[in-house]
Order: C-alpha cells, then sequence, then structure tokens
C-alpha cells in the first residue's frame, strides 16, 4: 500500500515520464547494485568449492540475472550457504522485482486512468487481483494449481503460494486509491477517530 501510495505519487509530480524513471532509477539501483556486486565477491570465503569453481559460469549467471531483476533464475552462489535449508544468498531481494514492475505499470495505470476513470480502472485492478490470489488459494486447496502462473511473474517453483506481481496488484491499488482520495478519506478518518476516543 505504502508503495502504491509513494510511486503513484512520485509519478504525477514528475514534469515528464522520462523524470519519473530517472528518480526511479536513482532511488534503488545504485544501492541494488551494490548490493549484489559485493555479496557476489565478499562470499568467496564462505564458499566450499575452489576459486576456478566459484568464479566460473555459477558466478557470472548470479551477476547476471540479479542485476536485472531476475534474481529467482540464480538465487544461489556456488558452494555458499550450501547446508542451509535455504541456500539463497539474500532471499529478500525477490521483493524488489515486483516494486520494478510496479514502476513500469504506473504509466500505464494513469494513462487507463485518464482515459476510462479512476473508479473504473482501479475497481478492475483491484478484482482482478483479489481473483488472482484467492482463486490460486481455491485451486491450491484442490491440488491443482501446479504451474498456474502470468509470463511475467515467478514460476510456481520458486513461488508454490502463486504469482507475487498478481497477488499484490490489491494492496498497491489500495495505496493509489489512498493518495488519490486522500482529501476525501480525512473527513472519515476523523469522524472514525471522534468515534473511537468517545468510545474508550
Amino acid at each position: 500500500m505504502i508503495s502504491g501510495l509513494l510511486i503513484y505519487r512520485s509519478y504525477m509530480r514528475s514534469s515528464s515520464p522520462g523524470s519519473y524513471f530517472e528518480k526511479r532509477i536513482r532511488r534503488i539501483y545504485p544501492a541494488y547494485f551494490t548490493v549484489i556486486v559485493v555479496a557476489a565477491i565478499a562470499l568467496f570465503p564462505l564458499s566450499v568449492v575452489s576459486a576456478s569453481q566459484y568464479f566460473g559460469w555459477g558466478f557470472w549467471k548470479y551477476l547476471g540475472a540479479n542485476l536485472v531483476f531476475l534474481n529467482f533464475l540464480a538465487p544461489t552462489l556456488p558452494g555458499v550457504f550450501t547446508l542451509n535449508s535455504i541456500s539463497a544468498v539474500n532471499g529478500a531481494l525477490w521483493t524488489l522485482k515486483i516494486e520494478v514492475a510496479f514502476y513500469l505499470f504506473v504509466p500505464i495505470l494513469h494513462f487507463l486512468c485518464g482515459r476510462f476513470g479512476t473508479k473504473r480502472v482501479m475497481g478492475l485492478v483491484f478484482l482482478f487481483s483479489c481473483l488472482w490470489k484467492y482463486g490460486l488459494a481455491f485451486l491450491r486447496r484442490r491440488g491443482s494449481d501446479r504451474g498456474v502462473c502470468l509470463p511475467w511473474t515467478t514460476p510456481q517453483s520458486v513461488f508454490p503460494d502463486g504469482c507475487p506481481v498478481s497477488r499484490q496488484l490489491a494492496y498497491f491499488a489500495a495505496g493509489v486509491l489512498l493518495l488519490l482520495y486522500f482529501d476525501k478519506l480525512k473527513l472519515h478518518f476523523r469522524l472514525i477517530a471522534s468515534s473511537l476516543r468517545f468510545s474508550f
């Protein structure tokens, strides 16, 4: 939700799509690049394989995939954390590809809202995400959701719970709506706060 609010606000405050993307890149990529490269080099002493094996194909695959936010293609480094139940070097990085997907989605969303109306578009986005999320949950209970995934999301073999981008759209849309209707919602916030104060 916070991402939806802040990213959409960043787009609305940008002078052009180019300016928006420049701010988004400066916001995330320098630190992300540093984390990937430093980890890849600094973790060599922890590896159980030789230097020639470590700095071979697996090393460069890790760098290449992770630097373009496709960390699910190569989450591990050769010989690192092999005894752990989860051997991913930095498992939390999977969330950033969702963030980047939303960066790319915001200009399209803004255009569609301007063309067809905010309520209609955001309502459809919210509905789609909920149907996808709870539809996968229903299929999972029946044991028949194996391999169900949109092309731009993570394969089921990596995330059995379903496709992260599609499942997070509802929260992202809620954040965008909070931004767009904040002035109207403030009136309700005050009423809720007043009722809670008097109830206690």
